[in-house]
């Protein structure tokens, strides 16, 4: 089937037909190489149950919430569609709550994605190319700040839908068999992309214009089927999952706290704040320059084919650029697409240094190398150091701040334990859902986050207030129902020294401070240095 969309393109671009195939002895052998590969970048993370950002352990206590009978939504919040949920909820059902089944899960995520870019790359070039895309795109997805990219959050988890979308539109464009159904199940597949994370819809971008560039492709029939096949997918799986909101009763809380707050995120910070975080896209590009380097390259010697996946890094970079930040984890959205042309400009380059010894090329390729290690050690002296210590049984070292954030959340959980029964619910005060998952502690409101209750989040200036806009207040109007409903024995407050010096503490906001004072007394501080938890008893 690659084979034959090869074949095609070559003859569309009038190029000498030739298939670079790979026998099968050593296809296998990359196979299992490329799984041992993602284990090797990953698994040692798999030591630590919190990895700093918080997200992860939203998708997992609202994941262990729903496989105990909760109503996503209407009795556990979220800001975002329900896909990470689901499919944390899934690999708990066949586990247990358990965060070492995410730690080993996320490499065996990536190798199938990266497999499904092997077979974008194989169906545009050929499968050596293909080969090397694979493994390149597991090697970028974890070349940055390894608290950003570790995590088997949105960003990467919405790829396998994205880049199955992807192949199976081209597939459809370069096969007159079946072509309906793969345009079908491309519009099915971002629709799943999109649950998982919305800026997946910026995948629409690279299929509006992708049927154009075949020459012999650019009739009328072929853009009306692509246009009215994928929509007809696309529909079909959005329509569901409205019907399902509307059956269920939470349409309204879905709009609430995942559009308007998704919307909230993006448009009320400030162009100058947006232009400050910028600064992140320039260290990313600054970081990552050689395999931008050799995208370029391909891009200038193979642009027949290297533009649609040129294209494609275009579509996905405004998907990055959407919430107007610029932090690690949103230029996931950008590596298959990037993978596959620094794949084909490494084989261009190592071309060129083989037909001819040019000092200048083996100076560039040396630089390259270093640059590539140097990055790779930057970002990745802690895992080399886990991995050590790991081996050699030893403990981690709490110079690290991730083994001194693990204790921290065992401490305040550890307190959790020792004053309550395991059937008392509590409510932790700002954004470290980890202590519900260490405590083991039933939900006193369906908040698992301050966010739809004071409108802060990462990336809003400290300055800005948006507490008094009325969808905060009613977000803290109906916390302070269901507190009065499960009347928690305990509330915990880790947002009174936030993460960068912004104060905002339960007893901040007047509404929720009277509650406070008629029902809670301040029992015991626990201050670390990374993290500040206040326990309030209740008195009543």
């Amino acid at each position: 089937m690659c084979y034959a969309g090869c074949d095609f393109l070559l003859t569309m671009t009038a190029a000498a037909p030739q298939t670079e195939s790979v026998p099968r002895n050593r296809a296998w052998v990359l196979f299992f190489t490329l799984l041992a590969f993602n284990f090797l970048l990953r698994i040692v993370y798999a030591r630590f149950e919190f990895l700093l950002n918080p997200d992860e352990l939203l998708w997992a206590v609202s994941a262990r919430e729903f496989l105990a009978g909760k109503t996503l939504y209407r009795d556990v919040w979220l800001d975002k569609p329900p896909g990470a949920t689901l499919i944390y909820a899934g690999v708990f059902a066949l586990t247990g709550v358990k965060m070492v089944a995410i730690r080993i899960f996320a490499p065996l995520y990536v190798f199938v994605t990266a497999l499904v870019v092997r077979a974008i790359a194989k169906l545009i070039f050929d499968e050596r190319v293909g080969w090397l895309a694979a493994f390149l795109f597991s090697f970028l997805s974890i070349n940055y700040f390894p608290e950003d990219m570790i995590l088997l959050n949105t960003e990467l988890l919405m790829l396998l839908p994205c880049c199955a979308a992807t192949w199976c539109f081209l597939r459809a464009l370069v096969r007159d068999d079946e072509r309906v159904a793969y345009f079908v199940a491309a519009g099915l597949l971002t629709a799943v992309a999109t649950l998982i994370k919305p800026v997946a819809i910026f995948n629409l971008l690279f299929f509006a214009v992708a049927p154009f560039f075949p020459k012999s492709r650019r009739d009328a029939r072929t853009i009306v089927t692509a246009a009215f096949s994928t929509a007809a997918g696309l529909v079909l799986v959005l329509g569901a999952f409205y019907l399902i909101l509307d059956l269920s009763g939470t349409r309204e809380a879905f709009v609430r706290d995942a559009l308007l707050t998704g919307a909230h995120y993006v448009t009320d910070q400030t162009w100058a704040e947006t232009l400050r975080r910028s600064s992140g896209l320039l260290s990313y590009l600054g970081y990552n320059l050689p395999f931008f380097v050799l995208a370029a390259l391909a891009i200038r010697k193979r642009w027949e084919k290297s533009r649609w996946m040129f294209l494609w890094l275009i579509a996905s970079f405004l998907g990055a650029a959407a919430g107007r930040r610029f932090y690690g984890h949103y230029f996931i959205q950008l590596l298959p697409p990037l993978a596959v042309l620094s794949a084909i400009g490494l084989r261009e380059f190592i071309k060129n240094l083989r037909s001819k010894r040019n000092p200048g090329l083996q100076l560039v390729a040396a630089m390259l190398l270093l640059f590539t290690a140097f990055t790779f050690y930057r970002f990745h002296e802690r895992t080399l150091v886990f991995a050590w210590d790991t081996i050699t049984r030893r403990p981690i070292s709490d110079r690290w701040l991730l083994a001194r954030f693990n204790r921290d959340i065992y401490n305040i959980a550890g307190y959790v334990d020792g004053h309550t029964s395991s059937q008392d619910p509590i409510f932790v005060w700002g954004f470290k859902p980890e202590i519900y998952y260490a405590s083991k502690r039933p939900l006193a409101s369906r908040y698992l986050s301050f966010v739809p209750l004071t409108g802060w989040t990462h990336g809003m200036p400290a300055a800005l207030d948006f507490s008094e806009q009325s969808q905060w207040v009613l977000g803290r109007k109906l916390l302070l129902e269901d507190l009065e409903r499960s009347k928690p024995r305990y509330i915990v407050d880790v947002a009174s020294v936030h993460d960068f010096g912004m104060n905002h503490a339960m007893e901040n906001y007047p509404d929720l401070r009277a509650y406070l004072h008629n029902h809670y007394q301040r029992e015991s501080i626990y201050s670390a240095g990374d993290n500040t938890a206040i326990f309030y008893r209740r008195v009543d």
